[in-house]
């Protein structure tokens, strides 16, 4: 009786420290700006089990830091539906900033004004306030250019 008690503690020892170990790398190659390494460290985690805040930040930021937009999205969604409460208005900014750089401008801007409730004196938001249709502006004004360019060009 004793040794499947001792085999099985045995067991849950070495997986508890290798599961430690794979967090502290993680750490130190996020640490490290090495986002690529930090980020697949991360996700083993999170396909283990470990959905705490501290990694579903750091996976997200592993991918935004490395303008992988369209994961980082995934795991800023799922770090702010898991912890809406408990998340750091920055995450709301960089959730915000992914969905616009994905081409969601609606829901970024949904997300830059819970953002701005959460920090009323953050200038960045101003932007979005003084041009809420900045996605038109900017495209005729790089439309216009464009075209400005290609008029020289034929004259």
């Amino acid at each position: 009786m004793k040794t499947p008690k001792l085999l099985l503690t045995l067991v849950l020892l070495i997986t508890i420290q290798s599961f430690g170990q794979r967090r502290y790398l993680a750490n130190r190659y996020f640490e490290d700006f090495a986002y690529v390494k930090s980020a697949e460290l991360y996700k083993e985690l999170i396909q283990d089990g470990d959905t705490t805040k501290r990694v579903l930040q750091r996976l997200a930021d592993s991918y935004y830091f490395n303008s992988e937009m369209d994961k980082a999205e995934k795991w800023y969604q799922k770090l702010i539906t898991n912890y809406k409460s408990y998340v750091e208005p920055e995450y709301l900014f960089k959730y915000a900033k992914t969905l616009k750089s994905n081409g969601k401008y609606k829901e970024s801007d949904d997300a830059m004004k819970a953002f701005k409730k959460l920090q009323p004196d953050d200038t960045r938001y101003e932007n979005l306030e003084l041009t809420p249709n900045y996605v038109n502006v900017y495209s005729d004004t790089v439309y216009q250019k464009k075209r400005k360019k290609l008029l020289m060009y034929i004259m």
